[in-house]
């Protein structure tokens, strides 16, 4: 067992804390579940996936990003439009 002095402790929860605030404050818009009918643009974007999701007829727009935070699964069920560009590329990425 590591013992870390009071200070160090507090150090690193204040360290791990603002990480995990940053790392939500980056996210334009929230997604899980089903979302249908929908319009990802960019200024919703990062689209971050909190959860496993399934995708209904939605259309993401170039130079979207779309994040997963976590082990999550992406189910398209009825369609998906994902037209990116050369010049402003959809980007999928994970944490």
């Amino acid at each position: 067992m590591i013992r870390l002095p009071s200070t160090r402790l507090a150090l690193a929860s204040l360290l791990l804390v603002a990480w995990s605030v940053d790392s939500q404050a980056q996210c334009g818009t929230s997604v899980s579940g089903t979302v249908d009918n929908d319009h990802w643009t960019l200024p919703g974007s990062p689209y971050c996936v909190i959860g496993n999701l399934t995708l209904d007829n939605v259309r993401i727009d170039p130079g979207v990003v779309v994040q997963i935070d976590g082990d999550y699964g992406i189910d398209v069920s009825g369609g998906l439009v994902a037209l990116g560009t050369e010049a402003s590329p959809i980007w999928f990425t994970s944490t």
